[in-house]
């Protein structure tokens, strides 16, 4: 009896454990302010989904718990979709250096003054123009988009200045 209990448990946490994995590789989900209810909602529906396939090996099963499914993703995906930022000017690369220096050269350097690293985290080094102009699209995601930079905000990068950099990106 209990074997066939964990293997029910087995079954509807399956879908939810796999996205908790491949999540932690997309900054979009962890880095979002609503994180813990993308989780929720994720899991919600990957049970549902297992539940649909479940009860469609036993007979007819309720459509119920597959469309459910599908709102879950479908409410999940539009709140994780970027949102239009306000417009103005393109800001200039001293402005846009500015920035980068304050809050992100302490791990982003040839040699990291953050304690605790040797090297800068995935070979990203934003000490130089032309490092940061090949950058541009990533720090765009990571520091506006998904909020994942910097982690936990340990430089205290303010909505300003994640602004200043979307602008730099949208409108050059």
């Amino acid at each position: 009896m209990r074997g066939k209990q964990r293997s029910v448990h087995n079954t509807y946490f399956t879908l939810p454990v796999i996205f908790t994995m491949i999540a932690g590789h997309h900054a979009m989900t962890f880095g979002h302010s609503w994180n813990w209810l993308v989780l929720i909602a994720m899991a919600l529906a990957g049970a549902l989904v297992r539940l649909w396939f479940v009860a469609r090996h036993k007979g007819p099963a309720p459509a119920w718990t597959l469309a459910l499914s599908l709102i879950l993703v479908g409410v999940v995906v539009i709140m994780l979709s970027p949102r239009p930022q306000a417009g103005g000017e393109a800001p200039g690369f001293p402005e846009v250096r500015q920035v980068l220096d304050a809050r992100c050269l302490g791990c982003h350097a040839e040699k990291p003054a953050f304690p605790g690293l040797a090297e800068a985290p995935k070979g990203v080094k934003l000490d130089t123009p032309e490092r940061i102009e090949a950058q541009r699209l990533q720090i765009h995601q990571q520091t506006v988009l998904s909020r994942a930079m910097p982690p936990g905000n340990v430089t205290s990068m303010t909505d300003e200045e994640r602004r200043l950099l979307d602008r730099w990106v949208r409108l050059k």
